[in-house]
């Protein structure tokens, strides 16, 4: 039996390997497969690329070297495909997200006992489409994604991960809705966001799902201009703002998107109290990203956009002077995304 440590590449354990095509052997791949987890976890602390190139390596030869009928094969191939969707989100290279959807459809194919390593593998696969969705913008890659995600929320058991699964359905389907507006999806994504709700009443995970339902309320609103559609949307968001715990990413993305709504309920109303609203959860959110600093440019142009909106309305000064300064913070923390800085 081969020896394996930690301290070994991914090279030289390929070159110490017996020549000829690869044949399975349990002992070998789960030695191959601790290897890499290894490496992954020290890229996890370190971000050296070589680390993750070569776990990628390691998963690549433990797959070959696994049984088809092993009981651990589902995660053999899940493992790969995990990896590979880390590293293109490290690159941005297409032939990583390409592979990882090739093998995670493979992990479906092979597991064919629906139950909880079915669901992993369908998650993992939704997952990856997405990715390659946003990359690519392939319409094809967005529909399987959600066909995928409907396939396996059907498959959970537990309660707080299924809620999880039926907020990124949520969220797949208002982005295809955003595209199509077939009123179908809509409709689908209301009650995916409602039976998260139902599925997950814990007040720990409260902000997040209110905040998914606020959305699709938001939508049906723009869709049908019923102003009850939006209270409900505000509703929903205040609710979800009031559950936040210190800390977590609703903390600021409740009080930005809440904002949002009070602008558009303002343009309904003209009401100036509105506008003061938005002003106020603009701050609220701009504060609260001074520990989320990646979320601070978006939250600066969000108050911006309100401040400015007041100026013009109302015509005072001093909205006009913090709307310039909040622009120029957002385009000097932004300045090393081309996108971004042309946005503000």
């Amino acid at each position: 039996v081969m020896h394996i440590n930690d301290a070994m590449t991914a090279r030289e354990l390929i070159a110490r390997l017996p020549s000829g095509p690869p044949l399975p052997d349990d002992d070998l791949a789960l030695s191959i497969s601790n290897l890499g987890g290894a490496l992954y976890m020290r890229f996890t602390r370190t971000r050296a690329s070589t680390d993750l190139d070569e776990a990628i390596n390691l998963a690549r030869l433990a797959l070959l070297r696994t049984r088809v009928d092993h009981p651990k094969r589902t995660f053999v191939v899940n493992n790969l495909g995990l990896l590979l969707t880390e590293r293109f989100g490290q690159s941005g290279i297409a032939d990583d997200i390409n592979e990882a959807v090739t093998v995670f459809g493979q992990a479906v194919e092979e597991e064919r006992t629906d139950g909880p390593n079915k669901a992993v593998c369908m998650a993992n696969l939704a997952t990856a489409l997405w990715s390659r969705f946003n990359h690519d913008h392939h319409f094809a890659d967005l529909d399987a994604a959600i066909e995928a995600r409907k396939k396996g929320v059907g498959l959970w058991i537990n309660d707080t991960t299924r809620a999880g699964e039926l907020t990124k359905l949520t969220q797949y389907l208002l982005a295809r809705y955003e595209r199509t507006y077939v009123p179908v999806d809509l409709n689908e994504a209301i009650e995916a966001s409602n039976e998260a709700l139902s599925s997950h009443p814990d007040d720990s995970y409260q902000a997040g799902l209110m905040a998914n339902i606020s959305r699709t309320l938001y939508f049906k609103f723009r869709a049908s201009q019923d102003p009850e559609d939006l209270d409900n949307a505000i509703a929903a968001a205040q609710k979800g703002l009031s559950k936040t715990r210190a800390g977590s990413e609703e903390e600021v993305g409740l009080p930005t998107w809440l904002s949002v709504l009070y602008l558009a309920k303002f343009y309904l109303t003209r009401k100036p109290a509105i506008l003061d609203d938005a002003i106020a959860v603009g701050r609220e959110a701009v504060a609260a990203s001074a520990s989320q600093p990646s979320h601070r440019p978006v939250c600066l142009s969000n108050l911006a956009n309100a401040l400015r909106i007041r100026f013009e309305e109302f015509g005072q000064w001093g909205e006009l002077e913090e709307t310039v300064a909040c622009l120029r913070e957002a385009l000097h923390l932004s300045s090393s995304n081309p996108l971004e800085r042309a946005t503000y």
